[in-house]
C-alpha cells in the first residue's frame, strides 16, 4: 500500500471541516463595536456603584462647615460644597440607588425563572425517588 503523488496531493488540499463560532464570538459580532463599548461602560458603572463605600474618601453625608466650598486638595479631591460635604464620594454613591432601583425590575423575571426551575428540579426529584 504506497500512495501515489496524486493520492497525497489530494489529502493535502482537504480543509478540515469548519469549526461553528463560539457563543462569544457570536455575541461579540452581533454587538459590534459601539455595543462592545456600551457594555465595557456599562460594567465600569456597576462596579463604581457597587465598590462606592470602597472608592469613597468619606461618609456623602457628613458636613464639615469649616470645609465649606474648599477647592480640589488631597483630603478632598473635587472639592467640598456649601456645607463642607465632599464632592467626590456624593458622586460615587450617587450611582448606588439609580443603578438598584433600575436593576431591580429587569431582574425579577431572571429570579422568577431561577425559581421555576428549581421547583422543576425538586418536583423530579420527588418523582424518581416514588
Amino acid at each position: 500500500m504506497t500512495a501515489t503523488p496524486t493520492d497525497l496531493s489530494a489529502t493535502a488540499t482537504a480543509s478540515p471541516p469548519p469549526v461553528p463560532p463560539t457563543r462569544r464570538a457570536r455575541l461579540l459580532t452581533a454587538l459590534g463595536p459601539t455595543g462592545i463599548a456600551a457594555a465595557v461602560f456599562l460594567t465600569v458603572v456597576l462596579a463604581v456603584a457597587a465598590a462606592a463605600p470602597l472608592l469613597a474618601p468619606s461618609a456623602p453625608d457628613l458636613p464639615s462647615l469649616l470645609d465649606a466650598y474648599a477647592g480640589p486638595s488631597g483630603a478632598h479631591l473635587l472639592g467640598t460644597d456649601g456645607i463642607g460635604r465632599d464632592i467626590l464620594s456624593r458622586l460615587l454613591y450617587g450611582h448606588v440607588r439609580p443603578v438598584c432601583r433600575q436593576a431591580r425590575p429587569e431582574l425579577e423575571p431572571v429570579r422568577g425563572g431561577l425559581v421555576r426551575c428549581h421547583r422543576a428540579i425538586e418536583i423530579d426529584v420527588q418523582e424518581t425517588k416514588a
